[in-house]
């Protein structure tokens, strides 16, 4: 049987997530049975897609945790998860799939095009950073495989050879591939997202006992250790970093925990049901975030007060609209009442004034580029651009307001593309929450209130950026639309007008790249700032020096007006035994090759061509010819290093 478009497109995706996830196949930095587990879990989603889904709702909130454990730092180990999944699942979607109008019913109206527009803004962000690291030289295609090489063999690592941004582009595609194949599949088989929420739960338990081993771990006596957990003296995350984006994440499992164990029948699976609940709760107050409290805070009572404007008689639901009205009133008391045991004076307007000076950066930094923004995964390292005085003392920090950091980095088009996909969700479920009466109901409302939970806590923070706690809430929130879709109303897009949709977006996302990499390139050579290969700035302890690690390939960029810079370079890996050779070139021709064999800086003198280079600006290209690997530095730093370089000086004219 032939394929036709949309299966070949479904196959073609499938094949190109398996470029990235090849690179968990690297076996000088993995343990074999690390591939061939990923490689079960592919053929598993190839044969089961559903069953796919399942397993990687309970694998992904300790996956990160895992990988720790076992000694695997740099790997990306929850995006390996996911990637496997979804090449698996995409690629039994393209051979299954028996297409017809029914097929229509899968997505909402509005899902499946404000999907698109965030997914193809995400991307044509990730292929505009590409272009960018292949300007200034000619184009061939040993510059696609250049491209493909590192990404086939290191991408899960985030070495600094990946194009600024990639993973964080791609954490957003992936999140919405997760809620299309949940809907798709949900179709077909009516009882996935009930057993997807029972797998994420039985994540969310792991993760729980994870932190709370973590904290039986301290060296304090258990009581008093407790109490200043619970006090906030001390905040609990074990299985990721962020506290904050830890209470997101057990504040939404919370909520959908109560809609499953309220859905549950027989005495057996509601009481293990209600233990997993009990459980998830304490790590949710145990992460110490008063953002997530005060997000549950208002998801209850809004929820509280929809129920009384739609339930009660008119002088009954008066009383209590006003008893609601009071309870909003007192909610900033009972926010700053909360975890005594941390400071709830000048803390928590500090807190509050951080915030605000974050959202005036973010503003800032979107206003520079407000329709397709600064680029996936770039706001971290330009903050420091566009930072108010209160907060520079930072150097360089995210948003702290999802929203608005998606705004800055795809701007108007990508934020519009979030909202959208928000709204056309919001709106299925509010239609199935009036109609809807069935058993999967409380479910319904648990998993929805604890997504739209888990968005509040967007406003002051920024849990999409953990994967661990990113990819879950995707999960939930497809699961509760599949459960308020599962009767279609409105009818959604023709298979054709879907096409039609999606090819106008595409065209007119691919015919901005030129400009968009132009404008790129000129203010990173106006600020002589490397946009490939480089890690983030960093500052020398001993003088104070700014410095960056490149990776074995760094390319940077300078105006063309400039005839002669001077680059200073450091590799603390070299010696008089072992030098650390460095090759330069300009516009992709080699100019220069500087061996290093001491670990202290050498100021590289360097002249320009006067041709101007590429449309006026000139590329810099540094290839090392011994990188720094983790195993000889066994410091925890999964990065691959090649050495360091500090800020380009301009000269004068020729030599200094």
């Amino acid at each position: 049987m032939s394929l036709d478009g949309g299966r070949l497109l479904t196959l073609g995706a499938a094949v190109v997530l398996l470029v990235p996830l090849s690179s968990a196949g690297n076996l000088a930095h993995v343990p074999i049975v690390l591939p061939f587990a990923l490689a079960l879990l592919v053929a598993l989603s190839v044969w089961r897609p559903g069953a796919g889904l399942i397993l990687l709702s309970a694998l992904i909130p300790v996956s990160g945790w895992m990988a720790q454990a076992t000694g695997l730092h740099g790997l990306r180990m929850t995006e390996a998860v996911v990637l496997a999944v979804l090449t698996g699942a995409l690629a039994g979607l393209a051979i299954r799939s028996r297409r017809s109008a029914a097929d229509d019913s899968a997505f909402p109206a509005g899902v499946w095009p404000a999907a698109f527009l965030l997914a193809a803004t995400a991307t044509s962000s990730a292929v505009v950073e590409w272009c960018v690291s292949q300007a200034g030289g000619p184009m061939s295609l040993s510059a696609v495989a250049d491209f493909f090489g590192p990404l086939a063999t290191t991408y899960l690592y985030g070495t600094a050879a990946q194009p600024a941004g990639l993973a964080a582009a791609a954490r957003l595609v992936e999140g919405v591939g997760l809620v299309l194949l949940i809907l798709e599949f949900s179709r077909r088989h009516p009882d996935l997202p009930c057993r997807l929420a029972i797998a994420s739960l039985a994540g969310a338990a792991g993760a729980a006992i994870i932190n709370f081993s973590v904290m039986a771990a301290a060296a304090d006596p258990p009581t008093v250790n407790l109490v200043s957990y619970l006090g906030g003296a001390h905040r609990l995350a074990g299985h990721v970093g962020d506290v904050n984006a830890t209470g997101s994440y057990f504040l939404m499992m919370t909520l959908t925990g109560i809609g499953f164990t309220v859905r549950a029948r027989g005495a057996v699976l509601r009481g293990c049901a209600l233990t997993i609940v009990a459980g998830v709760a304490a790590a949710f107050w145990l992460a110490g975030s008063r953002a997530a409290v005060a997000a549950a805070l208002l998801v209850v009572l809004g929820g509280t007060a929809t129920w009384i404007r739609r339930r009660q008689t008119r002088q009954y639901r008066r009383t209590l609209l006003a008893g609601v009205v009071l309870a909003s009133l007192a909610l900033p008391i009972v926010i700053a009442s909360t975890y005594p045991g941390r400071d709830v004076g000048d803390g928590a307007l500090a807190s509050a004034r951080i915030r605000v000076e974050f959202v005036a950066t973010s503003l800032r930094m979107w206003s520079t580029e407000p329709v397709f923004g600064v680029g996936a995964g770039r706001y971290y390292s330009l903050s420091d651009r566009f930072m108010g005085p209160f907060i520079k003392r930072l150097w360089r920090e995210n948003a702290h307001n999802n929203f608005l950091q998606i705004g800055a980095e795809l701007g108007a088009v990508g934020l519009a593309g979030f909202v959208w996909l928000l709204v056309a969700a919001g709106r299925r479920v509010r239609e199935a929450l009036r109609t809807r009466a069935d058993s999967a109901r409380p479910l319904l409302i648990g998993a929805s209130a604890g997504a739209a939970a888990y968005l509040v806590t967007c406003l002051s923070g920024h849990p999409l950026l953990v994967p661990e706690t990113a990819y879950p809430f995707w999960i939930v929130g497809g699961f509760a639309v599949a459960l308020a879709h599962r009767r279609p109303g409105s009818a959604s897009s023709t298979r054709m007008r879907r096409c039609s949709v999606a090819g106008a977006i595409g065209l007119c996302l691919l015919a901005t790249v030129p400009f968009r990499v132009d404008a790129v390139v000129r203010d990173a050579a106006l600020r002589q700032d490397a946009r490939f290969g480089a890690f983030d700035w960093e500052l020398d302890p001993a003088d104070g020096r700014r410095y960056r690690w490149i990776g074995p390939r760094a390319s940077f960029f300078v105006t063309g007006r400039e005839r002669a810079v001077s680059v200073p370079l450091r590799a603390l890996h070299a010696s008089l035994e072992r030098p650390v050779t460095v090759d330069v070139a300009v516009g992709k021709q080699p100019m220069a090759r500087v061996p290093l064999f001491h670990d202290d800086w050498v100021h590289l003198p360097m002249d320009l061509p006067a041709s101007g280079g590429w449309k006026g600006i000139h590329r810099l290209d540094l290839t090392v010819d011994r990188p720094w690997p983790p195993d000889e530095r066994r410091n925890g730093d999964g990065r691959t290093l090649g050495v360091q370089v500090g800020e380009i000086v301009v000269a004068a004219s020729g030599h200094e």
